[in-house]
Formats: C-alpha cells, structure tokens, sequence
C-alpha cells in the first residue's frame, strides 16, 4: 500500500477536531457577511496555501453563485485586480501569521474597505491583527466549513443573475430573479 509523503494520520486528526470546534465561529462570521452582503471571495496566498486555494475554487465553482477569485499574493500586490472593490470580502492563512506578500495583501484591502478573514495557526501576530474577523486554527477543513457555508447563505439570499438581495426568508420563488426553488432547496435552507 502506497502512503503519502509526511502524512501523519495523528495530526490530521487533531487538525480537523480543532476545525470543528472552530464552527460556531466560522458560521457567525460567515452569517454576518452574508447579512451585511458581498460581491465576491477572493482567496489570496503563496506556495501550498495557493495550491489549496485551487481545489477551493473547484469546489465552489459549480455551486457558488458568487464570484471566487484565486490570486498569488505577489501578483496581487503588483497587478491587482479589477474586481476587487470594498464589497470584496478577502480570506487569507497562513501557519505563521507573518507571511510578508499576505500582510502586504491585507493592508490593501484594508486601505479600501474590503472586510478580511485571515485563518492562521499562531496568535498574536500580523494577520490576525490586521483582519476584521480571525479564526485561529490551521487545515483544509476550516476553509471548506467557511466557503460550503457561504455558498449555501449566498444561494439563499443573492441572486445569481443580478447579484440583488433575495428576500430573507425562504419563499418558493426568488422575486429579483423569478427562479424556481425546489423542495430540496427550500429543506437546506430552512436547516441552516
């Protein structure tokens, strides 16, 4: 049988039970974005944040109704991008807090009034200080826990078509688009 290379099952483990009991956490600041509104995720890092940053991506791609970006923070830094405006909300990790182009990618955002998630395995350091909202903790399921839960709020309250806000409360059509929900639609969203 074949095994990964560095893969400890130990730590993986305790990776996604610290996730877990990150939840309540990642809904409530999910929740509030999501009732405040946006107009899209970007999810900006380097090395192997960038390369879970894709599978992220190919995740929502097929479900989110919103736009989600992928970005190297150095290019971001230099080139920019220009869907990226104060109703952007950005998510950035990093295991150290300190990484230099991610922190340089923060405080542009918050130069613009972008609303910034940073996941980062160590306290008291330059993401978590810089972010509107952080979670400490570090690993692939605190991400897919934040972006499934803005996908499923996102479906519930903006229009794909429009990006206006649905109504609130789950109804059997969507007035801004005249989309049809169907009963598994309306099952999710009342579970939520």
């Amino acid at each position: 049988m074949a095994t990964l290379l560095n893969y400890d099952p130990e730590k993986s483990l305790a990776w996604n039970k610290k996730a877990m009991e990150k939840k309540d956490d990642i809904i409530a600041v999910v929740d509030k974005i999501c009732a405040d509104g946006f107009s899209n995720i970007f999810f900006v890092g380097v090395g192997g944040t960038l390369t879970q940053a894709w599978s992220y991506e190919a995740t929502l791609k097929p479900i989110a109704s919103f736009p989600f970006y992928v970005e190297h923070a150095a290019d971001f830094n230099t080139e920019g991008n220009k869907k990226f405006s104060k109703d952007s909300v950005l998510i950035v990790t990093s295991a150290t807090g300190n990484t230099k182009e991610v922190v340089e990618t923060v405080e542009t955002a918050k130069k613009i009034g972008a609303r910034v998630i940073s996941v980062v395995g160590a306290p008291n350091t330059p993401l978590v200080e810089l972010a509107d909202y952080s979670i400490q903790g570090y690993g692939d399921l605190i991400f897919y826990m934040m972006l499934l839960r803005f996908a499923l709020r996102a479906e519930m309250s903006v229009c794909s078509a429009s990006a206006r806000r649905h109504t609130a409360a789950p109804r059997r059509s969507c007035k801004p688009c005249r989309r049809d929900l169907s009963k598994r639609d309306l099952t999710r969203m009342r579970s939520i």
